[in-house]
């Protein structure tokens, strides 16, 4: 989904007669998407950090930025693919509601 909204503000901004910024792009994106950290990997490639910042009052929309970053050439990306499928709403229903401060800190 990400992709996609990249996509379309993409395809949105080559058609505009002022081109928009990679960080709008990625505010775009990210606004229309909800994930700021696939958005910004989607229009930057490799590896980013991102970010949301939201308004102390409540009333201005999320400002969404991230900023890619350098990946040492021995890290390699490995997918791993289990032999089954699981909806992400059920995997979710098996989750605990709480993690414990301790499996957070090293999880971290």
């Amino acid at each position: 989904s990400a992709a996609a909204a990249v996509a379309g503000v993409s395809a949105a901004n080559g058609l505009a007669d002022f081109p928009l910024s990679q960080d709008q792009i990625v505010q775009l994106a990210s606004a229309f998407e909800g994930h700021p950290d696939n958005a910004a990997a989607s229009v930057l490639g490799g590896a980013v950090v991102s970010w949301t910042t939201l308004s102390v009052d409540g009333k201005s929309q999320p400002k969404y930025a991230a900023v890619p970053i350098k990946v040492h050439k021995d890290i390699k990306a490995t997918a791993l693919v289990p032999d089954f499928h699981a909806s992400t709403e059920a995997v979710r229903r098996v989750l605990p509601t709480e993690v414990t401060h301790i499996d957070a800190r090293f999880n971290v």
